[in-house]
Parts: C-alpha cells; structure tokens; sequence
C-alpha cells in the first residue's frame, strides 16, 4: 500500500483500477500493479502541490504590500522634511541637544548588557574607554532620516524584481502528465500523443489520462489537459527532481538517443 490517503483511495478503487486497465488494454500484472503505484504517487503529489499552490500568496498582493511601504515611507520622509522648526525642534530635541539622561536606561533584566535599548527604542552601545569613562553610540538624525530613506529604495528595487516563489498554477498537472508519459511510455512501451484539435483530443494516452484525471479532479477541464500535454510532449526528455518536481529539459542536456 503506496498510500493511504482515503480521499485517493476513494477515487482510485481496486473496481477502478481494474476497469481502467481493461479499457486501455493493460494485462499483465506487473503492469497492472505499476498502474496502481503511478496512480497513487501520481495523486498524493496531485494534491501536495495543489495545496501548496493555493496557500502561496498571489505576487499582485505581494508588490501591493511592497508598494504600500514605499509609499509610506516616502511620505514619512516627506512629511520631516516638510516640518516647520518649531515641529523639528520638539521632535528631534534629544537627538539634537543631547539630553542623554532620556537614553540611560538599564534593562533591569539584563542590567549587564552593553548594548541596551533606549526609552525611545534606541540600541545604545556602550564601550568604556577609560576605567571611569563610558562613550555611548545611538542613531542620529541624519542616520534615522537615512533609514527611512533606504527602506523606500529597498522598497522600490523589489517592485523591479518578479516574485518566483512557489509553484506556478499548472505545475500539479505538469507534474501529473510527466509521470502519465513515463509509465506510458516506459512501462506500456506506448507512444503518448495528445492530436489535439479544437482542444479536444482523440489519442489513446489522452483518453487514458483523462479517465485517471477525472475521477481525481472532477474540476480539470479537456483543454487544460490538452495544454498540459502539449507541454510536456514538447520538453522531449522528461525528469522529475527529487522533490517531485517537474524538471524542463532544454536541448542542452536531454540525452542523446
């Protein structure tokens, strides 16, 4: 038993199994159990990846977050800059006059720590130069000003980057197809062709596929089966990583006949 899943098991029934190498002419019984065993990885990796798929947060609400810090950010910066002096006086007067009394503070859990945080939130660092003699270290405001300067850069080199995180929306089909042409190719000896014509197609290893397909995921539609395999026909060379993924062979390293 490859699984134990009851969801897979409830689709692929041994009544299943069996109808199904009838109907595609598959007789012998270690074909028949080879059947059963593509049928059962094939589903749970069906499934992990179509799992996966539907918890990766989608790219455009990723660059609206993204998006949405930098423009803040480049509020914030604009708003201090914009602020009259009085404003500038009394927000920055610790940074500016050096009212250290506000930034000696003892972590009373941690009283020993040299680099405690400030009533303000600071990171003070403490290096004692002289046995009597304590120099502190915190962000200016120059330095503050320069952060928030650099989160809206930082912000902005993202938006330019694409988000290639996670799976793309086919891979659970392209996976499942790739293993679909390995068993049909490799354990039948069959050649696995999809003749497409207006999305719909008539080869023998579509029919399979769709017979296997259908009752996992009554959803799939035959165009986005017909798609899948053109992809994966058109790779040449097929393999599938250690990871289950689908690994898209480039004339470079297919091997040679």
């Amino acid at each position: 038993m490859i699984t134990d899943d009851p969801k897979i098991l409830n689709c692929y029934t041994t009544q299943f199994i069996s109808e199904l190498a009838h109907k595609f002419d598959i007789q012998k019984p270690a074909e028949i159990q080879s059947l059963q065993n593509f049928l059962y990885v094939s589903a749970t990796r069906y499934f992990e990846i179509k799992k996966e798929t539907a918890s990766k947060i989608p790219s455009n609400k990723i660059r609206a977050q993204i998006r949405s810090i930098q423009n803040l950010a480049d509020k914030l910066n604009s708003k201090l800059s914009g602020l009259s002096e009085p404003a500038a006086e009394l927000i920055w007067t610790p940074q500016r006059h050096l009212r250290i009394q506000p930034f000696v503070y003892v972590d009373p859990e941690n009283p020993d720590d040299p680099n405690s945080k400030s009533t303000f939130g600071h990171t003070i660092i403490r290096q004692r130069t002289e046995p009597n003699i304590e120099t502190i270290s915190y962000l200016k405001e120059n330095q503050i000003r320069e952060a928030i300067e650099i989160i809206r850069n930082l912000a902005g080199y993202a938006l330019t980057h694409r988000n290639k995180g996670g799976h793309p929306k086919a891979e659970a089909i392209l996976i499942w197809v790739a293993n679909a042409q390995m068993f049909w190719e490799i354990t039948l000896g069959r050649s696995f062709t999809h003749h497409a014509y207006d999305n719909i197609s008539k080869s023998m290893a579509y029919k399979f596929c769709w017979e296997a397909l259908n009752s996992l995921d009554p959803t799939m539609e035959p165009k986005t089966l017909t798609t899948a395999m053109r992809s994966v026909i058109g790779l040449g060379h097929i393999e599938i990583d250690n990871e289950g993924r689908l690994r898209r062979s480039t004339r470079k390293n297919r091997p040679k006949k």
